[in-house]
């Protein structure tokens, strides 16, 4: 996803202002012994989305664990900063001897501003906080992978207003935004969306050649947009005036990948499993920078340049155990 450079600077002013963890309030002395004494709950791992629109919900889990040979019960907190926006929500959670468990915090986006945020999960001596973009435009992130040839996966996806993510084949560089279409999601529900799996070769209104890959090659994902309210994927079959492409500022999303064929053959381009749309009209063409793709709304053919989404930038911002800045940084708040 993209590059969030304001992220930096936005962690760096959360330690500066945040209010010190009961922790720092210990003797210089004996800080460190009775950190080491005290073993606490634990963020494990946290699944947080990347994306959201405004005035939308978002859900945050986390599984916290307990490497003690005792019960512990201890309050679990989130936190999400940035722009005008300050929110703590906090749990008492129980977790068995060397046991786990799960927590999930529910937020609703109402009157958050578009740009960038950190939100995370924190217990009294770790956390986990990943980045939240606040946006409206549509993103993918398509990182390269090994396959059987009939099925890849896509890391991250998020469609605001619902849709698919297909692949395309190098020929989308050549203009040939329907015939590159090899593979298509089931319909995404509006939001984010994590390990995507996508069937090639099985896509509505198109004919292959060929079942599967056979060479290994860069392949495009490329975010749908759902414009017939008819949950099935309809940009082929329709020869391109349904179901088209969500764009940022007239340039197609998508995000490249090299795809590697398990016992298949070196490649870089098409591997001869052409498609033919069913609908037999006329393909768009275009130069190996452009794409003519069919008008989302109204069905005209307009030519959109292609984009690269910018690969698997989203990622998580950072873990950290036994930090008391961090865990006063997130945990705190009133």
């Amino acid at each position: 996803m993209t590059t969030r450079n304001a992220v930096v600077s936005l962690v760096a002013a959360l330690v500066v202002v945040s209010v010190l963890a009961p922790a720092a309030a210990w003797s210089a002395g004996a800080q460190g012994q009775q950190q080491q004494e005290r073993q606490g709950l634990v963020v494990e791992s946290l699944d947080a989305p990347g994306a959201a629109t405004p005035n939308s919900t978002i859900t945050v889990n986390a599984t916290i664990s307990n490497p003690t040979s005792q019960e512990l019960t201890e309050e679990v907190a989130f936190r999400l900063v940035g722009d005008d926006q300050d929110i703590v929500e906090r749990q008492s959670v129980t977790v068995g001897p060397d046991g786990t468990t799960s927590v999930s915090f529910t937020l609703e986006t109402t009157n958050f501003g578009t740009g960038d945020y950190i939100h995370g999960v924190t217990t009294a001596n770790s956390s986990q906080f990943a980045q939240l973009d606040v946006t409206t435009d549509a993103d993918v992130s398509f990182d390269e992978q090994e396959s059987d040839g009939t099925q890849v996966t896509v890391d991250e996806v998020f469609v605001p207003e619902g849709g698919y993510v297909t692949i395309h084949d190098q020929r989308l560089l050549e203009g040939d935004a329907l015939g590159s279409v090899i593979g298509v999601s089931s319909y995404l529900e509006p939001g984010f969306h994590e390990d995507v799996d996508v069937t090639l070769f099985d896509v509505p209104g198109a004919q292959f050649q060929t079942s599967e890959l056979t060479e290994s090659q860069v392949l495009f994902a490329m975010p749908h947009l759902e414009t017939n309210n008819d949950r099935t994927y309809d940009f082929v079959s329709s020869n391109g005036s349904a179901d088209g492409p969500y764009t940022v500022e007239g340039e197609a999303v998508t995000s490249p990948a090299p795809v590697t064929v398990a016992n298949g053959t070196a490649g870089g381009g098409a591997d001869g499993g052409t498609s033919t749309p069913d609908a037999g009209t006329d393909e768009p063409t275009g130069t190996a920078t452009e794409t003519e793709f069919g008008g989302a709304d109204d069905g005209e053919t307009t030519g959109t340049e292609i984009v690269d989404a910018g690969g698997d930038e989203n990622e998580t911002t950072g873990t950290e155990t036994g930090s008391p800045s961090l865990v006063a940084e997130l945990g705190s708040g009133n």
